[in-house]
């Protein structure tokens, strides 16, 4: 229930805004919204179901309504505020405008924080490895040659990384990073860990203690549902703790769908367990026990396995195209199409062959397996990095190799 104290502070702070915004006329529309999400959400309708849905016109002041509805009851709850929206224009106006005017003159002390997902911020070890490629001892391996306008953009966000003019997310670098060289120097699960010391001060790690610190949490959809995937509280707070905001939640369903559907190219997956196989051997050269040897063999053959399951399962289609074969107009349309791009293949009615459904079950398999595998060997060079039997920057590019096969 919403005591009298916590009535009159909200009342207080709606009166502090209007004060000190210019031209500001209260609206009933507005304050009823206040009302109705504080009492929502102090369970005053229900105990157990504190959900509603608004529907309000623009000029409502929706963002100014829900942070006043809920932001004083999470205070005063020891609960966290999570606003997850779904484009970029509102985060920035809720984390640059909206939040910070609240916090200046509403009379509530409170921290925000906008929260990105972890491929958005850069690996400070592999950066650093990456701008001292003519080092002996670098140990970094680009996927292809950087061109030498790369080269100097590395250098520059080294040294704004190393001078603390960057923070070390892409979003807030001055130009354009291309995809080709971020994706060789950006945080991931596998190598990125924090209970590694050259770690220890990557900007992820740094961004994720301030989120821990905050308040209320600004963050996108894609990053909400992923949260919510793994149990919550995994990336964000935990949901028991936490006042969710889905604000523009017309977009929730499409990217609900979309985050929750997969795709494979028949060829890429080829491609990939090659190169599984292959980081696998080098995992196994570098860790100094026996363990290494039999997930290091299994994996080998798993792929080999997985192979021929493949090629049975693209010679399938291709022989059969005339039947399921679908031009990807949508890839078409771009003006960057690639004649090279994989054809689509769809099937009547979303059934799919026996035969074609058999060989995805074998692969299935094999490739969970395969995975197993690769966990073993990754596990195990990480203890052999700890205790000292393989230096960190040898390990580090086979590790990011690692990461690069779980997400493939």
């Amino acid at each position: 229930m919403l005591t009298d104290k916590l009535k009159q502070l909200i009342r207080q702070s709606y009166k502090a805004i209007g004060e000190n915004l210019s031209h500001f006329n209260p609206r009933k529309q507005q304050t009823f919204l206040i009302a109705e999400i504080a009492k929502t959400l102090a369970g005053e309708y229900s105990k157990d179901r504190k959900i509603i849905t608004i529907e309000a016109g623009t000029g409502t002041g929706k963002s100014l309504a829900y942070s006043l509805g809920a932001i004083p009851l999470a205070l005063s709850r020891d609960k966290k505020v999570c606003i997850s929206t779904a484009t970029v224009a509102l985060q920035e106006q809720l984390v640059d405008k909206d939040l910070p005017f609240l916090k200046k003159h509403a009379g509530l002390k409170f921290d925000f924080a906008l929260v990105k997902g972890r491929q958005r911020y850069v690996c400070r070890q592999k950066l650093t490895q990456a701008v001292a490629t003519d080092s002996p001892q670098a140990g970094f391996t680009f996927a292809e040659k950087p061109k030498a306008s790369d080269i100097r953009i590395l250098n520059a966000m080294h040294k704004a990384l190393t001078d603390g003019s960057w923070l070390g997310d892409i979003d807030s670098w001055k130009t354009p990073i291309p995809h080709n060289i971020w994706s060789q120097v950006q945080s991931d699960k596998h190598s990125c860990l924090k209970t590694l010391s050259d770690h220890h001060h990557c900007p992820f790690h740094k961004a994720r203690e301030t989120m821990e610190q905050a308040h209320v949490l600004v963050v996108n959809h894609s990053l909400l549902l992923a949260d919510l995937e793994l149990g919550g509280g995994r990336i964000l707070s935990p949901p028991d703790e936490t006042f969710y905001i889905i604000d523009e939640a017309h977009h929730l369903p499409k990217v609900t769908r979309d985050h929750s559907s997969a795709s494979v190219t028949l060829r890429g997956a080829v491609e990939w367990l090659t190169k599984l196989r292959e980081t696998g051997d080098k995992m196994a050269k570098l860790i100094k026990s026996q363990r290494a040897i039999s997930p290091a063999l299994k994996l080998s053959d798993d792929c080999q396995d997985l192979l021929i399951e493949m090629q049975k399962v693209l010679t399938f289609v291709e022989n059969n195209a005339n039947v399921y074969f679908l031009e990807n107009t949508e890839n078409k349309n771009k003006a960057n199409f690639n004649q090279k791009d994989e054809q689509v293949y769809r099937f009547d009615n979303g059934i799919i062959p026996k035969t074609l459904k058999n060989w995805a079950e074998d692969c299935n398999e094999l490739s969970k397996k395969s995975l197993s595998h690769l966990n073993k060997l990754y596990n195990a060079l990480i203890e052999a990095v700890k205790d000292g039997d393989c230096k960190m920057f040898i390990a580090e590019p086979i590790l990011a190799e690692a990461a690069l096969c779980y997400n493939g």
